[in-house]
């Protein structure tokens, strides 16, 4: 099973490259590692 991090990292990603492709925003997705 996949937890919330690695589920929830590529709506992320998604929501970043439609506001590029929409707005012209640059958008980067940073990967922190959380230990909590």
């Amino acid at each position: 099973a996949a937890g919330h991090h690695a589920t929830e990292r590529y709506g992320v990603m998604a929501l970043g490259a439609h506001l590029k492709e929409r707005f012209g925003l640059d958008c980067e997705y940073i990967e922190v590692d959380n230990p909590v």
